[in-house]
């Protein structure tokens, strides 16, 4: 019986998952999100390479308001899942504010609850998460940070690109030359909480691999950073949601 039992509890053990360290909080509120709109490079066997990027964000008006709302709908998403899937209460506070614009140099769009004097986020001192997560009552306090990559099938790019007896409209060669029909998109999503007393309950790094042919670019979608299109980085973002609802 004793051997039964033991052995029920490293299946049950063999099951859990990092997430899991969340249940049983009463909440878990969001109080830093960084989302980067720069698309960098990575390797399939190398991973993500920051060094290197495939497109800078231009902080152009309409593609800043297009990521802001891909990633309130996101994190809406996020919250709900972790509800629905595993009883995991994830919420935005009131005061959680853009502060990209304090920023300086501006490189990434910054969400953080906002302090009075403002006091930017860092959910690497513990101490101070600690007494913030007791200041706003909940469980824990938890940090958000998104990235993407692209990597590209360099030599057919170069191959389909140059053919010029390639039956192929000139949007099709624009959307070779961006990498959009050989091409993968990275989606980066980590996620760290803190509780109360400070410690570091849940530190995880997930990532999904996108086809880009699985969407259709128009000439519109190449007007933006490096033309990579809304709708990749939107398909992105679903497929690490879908992703996640598994893991949950």
């Amino acid at each position: 019986m004793r051997l039964l039992l033991c052995l029920l509890l490293v299946v049950l053990a063999g099951c859990s998952k990092p997430i899991d360290s969340l249940r049983g909080l009463n909440e878990v509120a969001v109080v830093s999100i960084s989302y980067d709109p720069t698309i960098y490079y990575f390797h399939p066997n190398d991973g993500l390479d920051k060094d290197r990027v495939y497109a800078p964000f231009s902080w152009d008006a309409g593609q800043l308001n297009m990521h802001e709302h891909m990633l309130n709908e996101f994190l809406m998403d996020v919250m709900s899942d972790a509800a629905e899937m595993s009883n995991i209460a994830i919420v935005r506070p009131l005061k959680l504010l853009n502060t990209s614009m304090m920023q300086s140099p501006k490189t990434h769009l910054r969400y953080e609850y906002l302090l009075a004097p403002y006091d930017p986020i860092d959910i690497s001192d513990r101490p101070f998460m600690a007494g913030l997560a007791k200041q706003l009552n909940v469980g824990a306090v938890a940090h958000v940070s998104i990235t993407f990559a692209v990597h590209l099938d360099e030599k057919m790019l170069w191959e389909e690109y140059n053919d010029p007896y390639a039956k192929t409209l000139s949007s099709f060669r624009m959307q070779v030359k961006h990498g959009h029909e050989t091409s993968q998109l990275r989606t980066i999503v980590t996620i760290i909480a803190v509780n109360q007393t400070g410690d570091r309950i849940y530190n995880e790094t997930r990532h999904v691999d996108t086809d880009s042919d699985q969407v259709h670019v128009s000439d519109h979608d190449l007007s933006f950073d490096g033309g990579v299109s809304p709708k990749l980085l939107r398909r992105g973002l679903n497929d690490w949601r879908n992703d996640w609802r598994q893991y949950l």
